[in-house]
């Protein structure tokens, strides 16, 4: 690269910086952070790709391919099933295709549905998928990470967008017995309460 094309790269870098243009945090995480399930219950845990504040790194292009990995870092809670968005119509090689694991990855991109944009071209969230957990007797927390070692998660452009994610993380609670056994001896009178 020569010094004249350079020159409008790092303008645009300074007049971004200058006028607080900065880009907008990238997360990939669950819609929610905190998940109930009765002993060995199954919970549904939909995955996203979301931006928050700057200016969205993915408005006009949209996503390529993702790749994530989601671990369980405390309890006994499992990985039971994982379903992808189907507009990423090709799984590549490394992710997880055994259940039930305590370990997940997956790696995704657009293969025939590959286009002119990707989902998230408007810079709204994306969902990349969605992963069913067995809570087993206790729950247990979960955390997202990079699928590996090389770039995953691409935009449209080719840009790779693994190094500047931020990961979020979730916990699956199983209720005690006693709180059980409350919550069903109060139903009926809440319910017979309403009707009156």
């Amino acid at each position: 690269m020569n010094i004249s094309t350079l020159r409008p790269v790092v303008a645009a870098a300074l007049l971004g910086v200058l006028y607080g243009q900065a880009n907008a945090t990238v997360f990939i995480r669950p819609t929610q952070t905190s998940f109930t399930a009765a002993p060995n219950g199954t919970v549904p845990v939909t995955v996203e790709l979301v931006e928050t504040g700057g200016t969205s790194v993915q408005d006009g292009d949209g996503l390529y391919s993702f790749g994530f990995s989601l671990i369980l870092t405390v309890g006994d809670a499992s990985i039971s099933a994982a379903s992808r968005n189907p507009a990423f119509d090709k799984q590549n090689t490394g992710s997880t295709t055994a259940f039930p694991v305590s370990a997940y990855q997956l790696w995704a991109d657009q293969d025939a549905n590959f286009g002119t944009s990707g989902p998230g071209a408007d810079g709204s969230a994306v969902t990349l998928a969605t992963i069913t957990l067995n809570a087993g007797g206790n729950g247990g927390t979960f955390t997202f990470g990079d699928f590996g070692m090389s770039d995953q998660t691409v935009l449209y452009t080719g840009d790779p967008l693994d190094g500047t994610l931020s990961y979020g993380s979730f916990t699956v609670t199983v209720p005690e017995p006693a709180a059980l056994a409350f919550v069903a001896l109060a139903a009926p009178a809440l319910i017979r309460r309403r009707r009156h």
